[in-house]
């Protein structure tokens, strides 16, 4: 993102993963055939707290992780799209924060 002057990392190992590597293989080969359309929702209930478990959750401070949750987790999730579906052609996204347990965000 050089118009920020911030850099962008992913962990890749996880397209090495093997559920990963089915769902390519199943994309590559045909077998559930032509993808045309794919929806993406990482959802979390406020009680469950599976994704960042810690005495003090840091993912969403971005004083100390840099944006929060969405910086955390999103560019997982957008890398692996691309590399099991290649480039995107059109997109759309919402983001809602409905029990205001983290700081808003300004885009």
């Amino acid at each position: 993102m050089q118009h920020k002057n911030v850099k962008l990392c992913i962990a890749h190992y996880r397209r090495m993963q093997p559920m990963f590597l089915k769902i390519k293989s199943l994309v590559e080969e045909g077998t559930i055939g032509d993808i045309r359309f794919v929806q993406l929702h990482l959802l979390q209930s406020s009680s469950a707290n599976l994704i960042a478990r810690s005495e003090e959750n840091w993912r969403i401070n971005p004083a100390v992780s840099g944006g929060g949750l969405f910086h955390d987790l999103a560019p997982h999730q957008i890398d692996l799209m691309l590399y099991l579906f290649g480039m995107v052609k059109q997109y759309s996204g919402t983001a809602l924060n409905q029990t205001r347990a983290s700081q808003e965000m300004t885009w």
